[in-house]
């Protein structure tokens, strides 16, 4: 028997986070597990989660570097959509990414867009949140920033980013957890970035100068190594990487727009930090 109207698998990051609240102030009863409080790589386990609410929010859960994240998140993601298949769920919300393609060893690009694809197969009404950088990739890099004055980067200082912060992301998941829309949407901050805009940002923030520490594209993966990714991992980033740098960029028509500015994320990671 369904006790839930919303479940949230991935409830306890950023996005979750914001989704279970956004829907809790509606008065909403919701069911929000961490990827450790449901076997991720088990279809009866996820079937059971699923089977006990109405309608899913759905992230893929990221594998952690020092694996072969390729490996993990794939059977991670074939679970879930197996178990989609078998549930009576009347939505899914699934988050994906700006950029999600076809393709091997291109990381998070390639599991998700197979995971559009299996889960579009189903018979399940779908609403596929394709979201833009996380601004959240760079609160790893504010200890680095404090301690040095220097922002690492792969990109270029003036390469510029579709960025997003996830409480964004979580409150329109919200909305379409709610309400009958279905198909891909897109979504990002309310403009566009370059990595010199967060340098300075985190500069603003920390109240001293901050420069981009641009790593040669001949050292990256040498450099993910060394920071702690495991070698297919580091191929898997790398591919990634040039894909967002060199590829076509994403056929976005009327994204939603967040309302979190990069300097406004930045304060608030280093006034919470």
């Amino acid at each position: 028997m369904m006790n839930y109207k919303y479940i949230i698998l991935g409830g306890t990051g950023h996005i979750g986070t914001a989704l279970a609240k956004a829907l809790e102030d509606r008065g909403e009863r919701v069911l929000a597990a961490g990827h450790d409080e449901v076997d991720v790589f088990d279809t009866r386990s996820l079937s059971g989660f699923f089977g006990q609410g109405e309608r899913a929010f759905i992230l893929n859960p990221p594998a952690p570097p020092d694996a072969d994240t390729l490996e993990q998140e794939t059977k991670s993601m074939q679970a879930v959509i197996a178990a989609a298949k078998n549930s009576n769920l009347e939505k899914i919300v699934a988050a994906s990414t700006y950029g999600a393609q076809a393709g091997n060893h291109i990381g998070d690009l390639g599991v998700l867009y197979e995971m559009e694809q299996g889960l579009k197969a189903q018979q399940v009404p779908l609403a596929i949140i394709r979201s833009a950088y996380y601004m959240s990739n760079f609160d790893q890099s504010l200890n680095v920033v404090r301690e040095t004055g220097n922002l690492p980067s792969l990109y270029p200082a003036d390469f510029e980013l579709p960025m997003v912060a996830p409480a964004d992301i979580g409150l329109f998941a919200a909305e379409l957890m709610g309400n009958g829309q279905t198909g891909l949407f897109h979504i990002e901050g309310p403009k566009r970035y370059t990595i010199q805009d967060v340098a300075n940002a985190f500069s603003e923030a920390l109240n001293k100068p901050v420069n981009v520490a641009v790593t040669r594209e001949a050292d990256w993966e040498r450099s993910l190594i060394q920071s702690g990714f495991s070698e297919k991992a580091a191929a898997s980033f790398v591919n990634m990487t040039r894909l967002t740098l060199y590829g076509p960029s994403e056929d976005v028509n009327r994204p939603h727009l967040g309302s979190t500015s990069l300097l406004s994320y930045i304060n608030n990671l280093v006034n919470s930090a």
